[in-house]
C-alpha cells in the first residue's frame, strides 16, 4: 500500500497538468485544435523520452504516458460541458463534469493492468539502475562493519530476491556474522517488497558460490586473491 501511495503521488502530477491543459476550452473551434497540438507535442515527447538512455527512462516514459492521458481526460471533460451548454442539462455543468471525469480517468487509469505491472515490476527496472541501487546500499550498509576476517562481498538478484554472499575467513565468527545480518536488514529496507537472502562461503574459495541472474561485487579486500576475477 506504500509503494502505491508513492506511485500514484508521483504519476498525479502530470496528470493534473495535462488534465489541466485541456479541460477548460468552452468553445469547439478552440478545443479540437488544442487537442491536437497537444497530441501532436506528446506524440513527440514520448519519442523523444523513448528514444534516449539511462537509468530512468522506463520511469520518465510512464510520467508522459500518464501526462498524455491526462490531457485526454481533459478534453473529454471539455467535450461533455460543451455538451451539456448545448443541451442545457445540469448534469453535464462544469463543476460536476470536471471532478467527475478527473477522478474516474485518473482512478481507472492507475488500476488498469499496466500500471499495475509497471508498479509490480518496479524491481523490473533497467539493469543499470538495478546494479546501481543495490550496489550503493549494501557500501554504505557495511560503512563500520568490515571486520579483518571478510574478505569480499557480492550482491545480486533473483527474481525479487536479493542475494548477498560473504566471502569469509576462518576466523569469523559469531559477532561477524550477526554484523552482517544486520547489513541485510539495512540493505532490503531500501527496497520494497523484495526479500533477501545471506550466503556465507569460507574460504579458500574459487569464488562465489551461490546462483544468481546477475552478481556484482561490493567490496573486495586487499591484497586480491585467487577468488578475485
Amino acid at each position: 500500500m506504500h509503494n502505491l501511495g508513492h506511485f500514484l503521488s508521483l504519476v498525479g502530477l502530470p496528470y493534473a497538468i495535462g488534465f489541466l491543459a485541456l479541460c477548460f476550452w468552452r468553445r469547439w473551434w478552440l478545443l479540437v485544435p488544442a487537442g491536437l497540438v497537444a497530441a501532436v507535442l506528446a506524440k513527440i515527447e514520448y519519442a523523444s523520452v523513448n528514444a534516449s538512455d539511462g537509468a530512468g527512462v522506463a520511469f520518465g516514459i510512464i510520467l508522459v504516458v500518464f501526462a498524455m492521458i491526462g490531457a485526454a481526460s481533459g478534453f473529454v471533460a471539455s467535450g461533455l460541458v460543451l455538451i451539456g451548454r448545448t443541451t442545457r442539462l445540469q448534469a453535464l455543468r462544469a463543476i460536476y463534469v470536471l471532478p467527475a471525469v478527473f477522478i474516474v480517468g485518473f482512478g481507472v487509469t492507475s488500476r488498469s493492468p499496466c500500471c499495475g505491472k509497471a508498479l509490480h515490476n518496479r524491481g523490473s527496472m533497467p539493469t543499470l539502475d538495478r546494479e546501481i541501487r543495490l550496489r550503493l546500499s549494501v557500501q554504505r550498509a557495511l560503512l563500520g562493519a568490515v571486520s579483518s576476517a571478510l574478505a569480499a562481498v557480492t550482491c545480486g538478484w533473483n527474481g525479487n530476491e536479493i542475494v548477498l554472499e560473504f566471502l569469509v575467513d576462518s576466523d569469523f565468527n559469531d559477532e561477524d556474522r550477526e554484523r552482517m545480518e544486520v547489513v541485510a536488514s539495512e540493505v532490503v529496507a531500501d527496497f520494497g517488497d523484495e526479500t533477501i537472502r545471506t550466503v556465507f562461503t569460507s574460504l579458500p574459495s574459487d569464488g562465489p558460490k551461490a546462483p544468481v541472474a546477475k552478481r556484482w561485487w561490493a567490496y573486495k579486500r586487499f591484497p586480491p586473491n585467487a577468488y578475485v576475477s
